[in-house]
């Protein structure tokens, strides 16, 4: 079990996304999002019980360009069983659209 864990992580590595995790006031999600983080598996979005996917996408948003009151509109999901190498990972694209704005320039 140990080596398909660590295969796992080393596909992930290799094309590091965005993992959304789910119960994030649990001492084992923000332990795991900091080993998604450190180990450069991915970049962790903690995803509270009070938050719906939508609510999830538009705070990612703000936090990383700025953008004041957005408004989200889900453009697809994406679950096709063998689009990605790494396994089942289902992605819901979300557009936002705000007023004219310079987007924050900062690297994460």
């Amino acid at each position: 079990m140990a080596d398909l864990i660590d295969e796992l992580v080393e596909k992930a590595k290799a094309t590091p996304k965005r993992v959304a995790l789910p119960e994030c006031e649990s001492e084992n999600t923000l332990k795991a999002a900091r080993r998604v983080l450190d180990d450069g598996i991915g970049t962790p979005v903690l995803v509270s019980p009070r938050e719906t996917i939508e609510e999830t996408a538009r705070r990612e948003l703000i936090e990383e360009t700025g953008v004041v009151q957005p408004h989200i509109l889900p453009l697809k999901t994406y679950s096709a069983l063998h689009r990605d190498p790494r396994g089942w990972i289902i992605s819901c694209a979300f557009l936002g659209l705000t007023r004219t704005v310079s987007l924050s320039t900062a690297e994460h």
